[in-house]
């Protein structure tokens, strides 16, 4: 008969401590994406911070269009593509608010994608 290994308060201990360890990077990774900055493909000035109060967040999602964010004050939107942000200058607030009623998967696709290209539109400074 094989004999069981005894669990001793040091073992439990130390799980206990991985346990807490783990459950911590967790929190942290989900809070530090939720409300922080994000990179943006493409934009060589720094990550932008769309939590903040200037922009105006799209409340639906899609299977390609995630997320998305807009500064009126700066016609800047950020897009969440599958979980790779990209970024569109430009873009009028009709645009925004199209996106905003519509099917925001296929309203990207045939409005959005190709358009409101940063190399030629200002890209702002946050």
């Amino acid at each position: 008969m094989t004999e069981r290994p005894k669990v001793t308060n040091r073992s439990v201990a130390i799980v206990s401590i991985m346990a807490v360890v783990v459950v911590a990077v967790v929190v942290w990774v989900f809070l530090s994406v939720a409300n922080g900055p994000v990179y943006v493909k493409y934009r060589t000035n720094g990550p932008v911070n769309i939590h903040s109060s200037n922009f105006d967040p799209l409340n639906k999602s899609g299977s390609t269009v995630r997320g998305a964010w807009y500064d009126s004050s700066q016609k800047y939107m950020v897009i969440d593509l599958k979980g790779t942000y990209y970024q569109y200058c430009g873009v009028s607030t009709s645009t925004w608010d199209w996106l905003k009623s519509v099917d925001s998967d296929a309203y990207y696709q045939t409005d959005i994608k190709g358009n409101f290209d940063c190399r030629v539109n200002p890209v702002p400074e946050y």
